[in-house]
């Protein structure tokens, strides 16, 4: 894919699948927004890890149970 960065555009966000197989871009932008402007890089991440654990441990289950 192609995208144009300009002056607009405020941070990229770059993670692996563990992020975006449970949050998509709005929820991403919801959680990193304040700390872009707390200029708070590490914060942002530590959110979008803990965010991103709790929707795993929400649909992840036991397979002993099922086997």
């Amino acid at each position: 894919m192609e995208f144009e960065i300009g002056e607009e555009t405020r941070y990229i966000v770059l993670a692996s699948d563990g992020i975006w197989e449970f949050l998509n871009n709005q929820k991403v932008m919801n959680i990193v927004n304040p700390f872009y402007y707390k200029n708070d890089i590490e914060g942002a991440c530590h959110a979008l890890v803990r965010e991103s654990i709790e929707w795993w441990e929400k649909v992840s289950f036991d397979f002993n149970k099922i086997f």
